[in-house]
């Protein structure tokens, strides 16, 4: 079986749809063990275009994956459940939740030969820049986790990859972290993430709903790579195929600007309405994000 935590999120129930309908390699299966946390309802309408065979609550996950993995049933995790709110402050519960939760499941598919791809972020990178090229051959250094995190949820992020680390070394399970950029869509399978959809997703609603779009004040410089879900899920997909254990981009290798988006989203003529950055979200914004590589085409 394949298992994918927050497969009834966002970025996990497309990996198990694409998992379902067939990968680049022609592999497809509904043998999917689904892991999430149902207490917000509306994620119901992301598992309606499913095919799994079973669902495990979170709180009960790293028991039963320990039961399961010395069983041999188990032939891969997709790690992707997490607490994904930049601007959560409580620190205990993001290195509980994001941190050892994810170190957990690193240590049983380490010890029981299960191959593991993780969710890291982009966000790691705080405001430095991402130049972590060599990381693309797979990497075990400590010194491309040099960086200083804007926010908790990014530091439990970057604590999670320095953990990898030290289980990548001569293991014949491979353990992957996958450092997502800004993945985006037309808001269709993030209904359930209220304040925190893409970009494109809250500026259609807010184009639909009122007629124009909303920017923080200087949004022509504030730059991200965009990533489209769709191009997310293959990469993390192929990572998971062909990869070697190491931490890796998913990202398009371009930034784009805020304005850039709204115009995609709503055309050239597009309104936009600009308005000051609150004092609390400008201490822990990224103004600037972009991807060093396309990941794995130059990986055996």
């Amino acid at each position: 079986m394949i298992i994918v935590t927050g497969g009834a999120g966002f970025i996990g129930s497309r990996i198990i749809k694409k998992l379902n309908t067939g990968t680049d390699s022609g592999f497809r299966t509904k043998d999917i063990v689904i892991v999430d946390d149902l207490t917000n309802g509306d994620k119901i309408q992301n598992l309606r275009d499913l095919e799994f065979e079973d669902y495990i609550d979170k709180d009960n996950f790293v028991e039963i994956l320990s039961v399961l993995a010395k069983n041999d049933m188990v032939e891969a995790v997709y790690h992707l459940g997490a607490e994904t709110s930049t601007t959560c402050n409580d620190g205990k519960y993001l290195m509980k939740n994001n941190y050892q939760f994810t170190c957990n499941i690193m240590n049983i598919c380490a010890t029981e030969k299960v191959n593991l791809t993780y969710a890291s972020s982009a966000a790691v990178y705080g405001n430095g820049k991402c130049d972590d090229s060599d990381q693309i051959a797979s990497s075990f250094s400590d010194k491309f986790d040099n960086y200083q995190p804007n926010n908790m949820y990014a530091l439990s992020k970057l604590q999670a990859d320095k953990y990898s680390r030290g289980l990548m070394h001569g293991g014949k399970a491979k353990i992957m972290g996958v450092r997502y950029f800004n993945v985006h869509s037309d808001g269709e399978f993030e209904q359930h993430k209220e304040g925190m959809k893409s970009a494109t997703a809250w500026m259609k609603e807010q184009l639909e709903n009122d007629g124009e779009i909303t920017l923080f004040e200087g949004s022509e410089n504030f730059k991200r790579d965009f990533i489209h879900i769709d191009e997310a899920v293959n990469k993390t997909i192929n990572i998971m195929d062909i990869c070697k254990s190491g931490v890796y981009n998913i990202g398009t290798g371009k930034a784009r600007s805020f304005v850039d988006m709204a115009k995609e989203v709503g055309g050239e003529d597009v309104k936009i309405k600009y308005v000051p950055m609150p004092e609390e979200i400008s201490k822990h914004y990224q103004k600037f994000t972009q991807s060093n590589n396309w990941l794995y085409s130059s990986v055996n």
